[in-house]
């Protein structure tokens, strides 16, 4: 049953199995979402202790940054002696 105070648009299913299905798609997205954010926040936690204030460039840099390239980051910024080892000279 659709209630208007959940506010939510749920879409029409045919019968409990294509609910099913969709819901177990949505939990996958939805994981991988809540993964990639906390790589992020590591990321960023590791950086800003290493370096102190991450520049509001990196910062859109890692945003806008794929899931790959993250892990990539991720993978060098203990060997890394600076902002500029990691993401080059684009800093200000």
């Amino acid at each position: 049953m659709r209630k208007p105070e959940y506010r939510i648009l749920l879409p029409e299913v045919e019968n409990l199995q294509g609910l099913r299905i969709m819901l177990s798609e949505q939990l996958e997205v939805w994981a991988r979402q809540y993964e990639a954010r906390g790589e992020i926040m590591a990321l960023q936690k590791l950086l800003a202790k290493r370096f102190g204030a991450i520049p509001a460039d990196i910062l859109d840099k890692i945003a806008s940054a794929s899931k790959e390239q993250v892990d990539s980051w991720l993978d060098q910024v203990l060997d890394a002696n600076s902002f500029g080892d990691l993401f080059g000279s684009t800093t200000h």
